[in-house]
């Protein structure tokens, strides 16, 4: 059989396409819709230092088509010891953020913890081996060659090894089939390509190692489809909710009683409370579906629309007040709307005399914020219906602005102190 070690022109043409495959996986990444996730920015770093690692590797077999340059073979010889060794540390940490991502309580990190400080003693003394030759050195004519404690190498990949088999096999009933096979693949480059070292050596184990990280950006993609269909499912669940808690008949039937008491009083304001209310019943049917955020200014209008029929309700029993600094982001339709209803509905009960509903907009550092506040009985947000559901119109508002912008919703109530709803919403960036 022969010696692969000595064909020096193969060697380096499957590193350049190991290369060429790692630099198509990046660019997959950078197009990713999820990388802003743990495991996803923890996968990059994977990529980016198998991308060292191989041209590390790939260097030192160009130097020995006769190029003799000391510093630059010691250079090579770092990012070639180093790049692995960084890259075996954020592949565990991969593991545990990709498994907490699906849900899992209480990931230990702390396997990582420890990986992380024999990997930093490994990394010190590759570079350490620049100057005193330790795990490699290199000759006056730039040949590159083991050192004397080369063997510490030997002794950190079992450790490495070990640790990531044993994560991988604690987690194996939260990850699926695929996922398993996927994850332990990497962890078992170095076993599966222990039978070449005496003819061909290290440019199979690179080899497999890059396709074991195409593997794993299809497992992220498949799981980041997967993903998006759980959450239009649960955004469309949401929006059937958010139409039933939006049309309340105990509204519809105070405003039409309110119409038909004043078509006896005042014709025309029954004329125009009308008008009003089918503008108000329109916004609400033309939007219950919509997948697309609006602009804040046109959910305005319609929070003020349904605060103008509240008003000819209550009179000078409900106060509004706007304090509006900015209109310029967008919001999912239907959003404010029913937090302001709840408030009506929780200000009026105690109110003994006047109940004044805030609502008020900012610029804050990281987007923009809608405020809602009342001066109420106030509720306890974490109680259960006797239906067994909680507030059936936070919990869509809080999905939709979830799924839609990237936004949040925090409840701050006590029994008898009002209630105050923060929407934040991450800036255009």
């Amino acid at each position: 059989m022969p010696n692969f070690n000595n064909m020096i022109e193969l060697n380096i043409g499957l590193l350049v396409f190991a290369i060429l495959m790692t630099l198509f996986i990046l660019l997959g990444c950078v197009g990713y819709k999820s990388r802003n996730l743990s495991y996803m920015r923890n996968f990059v770093w994977i990529v980016c230092m198998n991308l060292v690692m191989l041209i590390g590797e790939c260097g030192l077999w160009i130097m020995k088509l006769g190029f003799e340059n000391v510093w630059l073979t010691k250079l090579f010889g770092f990012f070639s010891y180093g790049g692995g060794t960084v890259m075996a540390l954020f592949y565990l940490f991969c593991i545990l953020s990709f498994v907490e991502e699906r849900g899992v309580p209480n990931v230990s990190y702390r396997p990582a913890y420890i990986m992380m400080i024999a990997c930093g003693c490994y990394l010190l003394l590759v570079f350490l081996s620049m100057f005193n030759g330790m795990l490699f050195k290199v000759d006056a004519h730039g040949n590159f060659t083991d050192g004397p404690y080369y063997w510490i190498s030997w002794l950190i990949d079992p450790i490495i090894l070990i640790i990531e088999i044993f994560v991988v096999v604690h987690y194996r009933k939260n990850l699926s089939r695929f996922g398993t096979i996927v994850m332990l693949n990497f962890g078992l480059v170095s076993l599966i390509t222990t039978g070449l070292q005496s003819i061909w050596y290290p440019v199979p184990e690179l080899l497999v190692c890059t396709l074991a990280l195409l593997l794993m950006f299809m497992l992220f993609y498949w799981e980041m489809a997967k993903k998006l269909v759980e959450n239009e499912r649960e955004l469309m669940q949401s929006q059937m909710s958010l139409a039933i808690s939006q049309i309340q008949p105990h509204f519809l039937y105070n405003t039409l009683s309110t119409i038909a008491e004043l078509c006896r009083k005042d014709s025309a304001m029954a004329e125009e409370v009308t008008n009003r209310f089918a503008l108000y019943l329109r916004g609400n049917l033309e939007h219950m579906g919509d997948s697309f955020p609006v602009d804040f200014s046109k959910e305005l209008k319609h929070v003020q629309t349904y605060l103008w029929i509240e008003k000819i309700r209550f009179q000078d029993e409900l106060q509004v007040v706007y304090d509006i600094q900015t209109e310029d982001f967008i919001i999912p339709a239907l959003t404010v709307q029913p937090l302001v209803e709840n408030a009506v509905k929780h200000g009026m009960m105690g109110s003994e005399n006047v109940c004044t509903i805030t609502i008020r907009t900012k610029c804050v550092e990281r987007g923009y914020q809608v405020i809602i506040e009342d001066d109420g009985c106030g509720f306890n947000p974490n109680e259960v219906k006797n239906d067994g559901r909680k507030h059936i119109g936070i919990e869509s508002v809080r999905s939709r602005l979830k799924y839609m912008v990237g936004g949040t919703v925090t409840v701050k109530s006590a029994i008898g102190e009002g209630t105050t709803v923060i929407i934040e919403i991450p800036g255009k960036e």
